[in-house]
This record gives structure tokens, sequence and C-alpha cells, in this order.
């Protein structure tokens, strides 16, 4: 028989995540959803106690949490701001993706301030003829000297007003060097 229970640690994670949504994020949520404002400040807050870096490996600062914690974890922010849970599960995501595929270089220069909250990172998928289907993106990124240039069209990324570098996915290939 399977045994569903959180650990002893998932508790305690889960009862300090609780706190922090009730107590930090939820007084003010509805003034930052009808402002449409991104709480940046919270961002790096979530960094200060280990979210933004759940699935990033611990060697670049994050916690190499499983899957459950990290659920865990999106569900107790989104107590207290639904929006904050981008916060959890874009940057679990992202790390993945860069901890998979990306070089050494590129790891040692984006996890740790992805982990840390530092910096925000969104990821560029959706388009009009492929929806979220990475294998279906057309888009793709030319490394031309000190910038990239992209030739396509994305209908939605993930904090495009907010993020300080983003991850676009092109035929299993992943471009992240597209800061701001």
């Amino acid at each position: 028989m399977l045994d569903f229970s959180f650990t002893e640690e998932q508790e305690d994670f889960k009862r300090t995540l609780k706190k922090l949504a009730t107590e930090e994020l939820l007084p003010s949520y509805t003034k930052w959803d009808k402002e449409k404002k991104l709480p940046r400040h919270l961002w790096k807050r979530l960094g200060d106690v280990g979210i933004t870096g759940l699935r990033v490996p611990e060697h670049f600062g994050g916690s190499a949490a499983d899957c459950v914690t990290t659920g865990i974890a999106a569900e107790e922010i989104g107590r207290g701001d639904f929006n904050l849970t981008y916060a959890v599960m874009l940057n679990a995501l992202i790390g993945e993706i860069i901890a998979t595929h990306a070089s050494e270089e590129l790891k040692e220069e984006f996890l740790p301030v992805l982990a840390s909250g530092e910096e925000i990172f969104g990821i560029a998928i959706t388009e009009p003829d492929a929806g979220t289907d990475a294998a279906g993106i057309k888009t793709s990124a030319v490394d031309d000297g000190d910038v990239f240039v992209l030739n396509g069209e994305k209908s939605g990324i993930s904090v495009a007003t907010e993020a300080d570098a983003f991850v676009f996915c092109k035929n299993r290939s992943s471009t992240w060097k597209s800061r701001n």
C-alpha cells in the first residue's frame, strides 16, 4: 500500500509557507492584482526563503527539492498571492531546463540568480500555430555577436513585462541568453 502522507520536513515546510503567505502576501494581494503589479520585492523575499530555487541543484544555490515539495510550495504561496505561484512553478520549470540542457557557463551565470530570486525569468514557448507544443515552435534565435536576433511570433510570454531574462525553446534546444 502506498503512503501519500507528507514527511515531517514537508509538513514543517508547509506550515512555514502558510504563515508567510497569510501574513506577508495576502494582505496586499488584491491591491497588487488590481494595479497589475508584480511585487518584485516579494520575488526576492521568496528567494530568501528558498522558494525560487526549489528545483535548482544545490551547488547553484537551490535546494534540489522533489516535485511534491515544490507542489506544496505552489499551493501554500497561492493561498496568499496566486500570481506569485509563478515564482514557484515557473522557476521550477526554468531551473530544470537550464540545469538539464545549458552549458556549464550558462548554468553558473543564470542558476544562482534564478535560485536567489534576484532576477525574474520568463519563458517564451507559446506561439499562434504551436500553442505550448515546444516541438512545433517556429521562432528562431540567431546569435549576432552581443545580441540574439529573434525571428518569429509569440502569443504568450510569462512575466513578459517584468522578466530580466527569458528561456525560449526551438527544436528541443534552448536559448537563455536574452536579458533585457
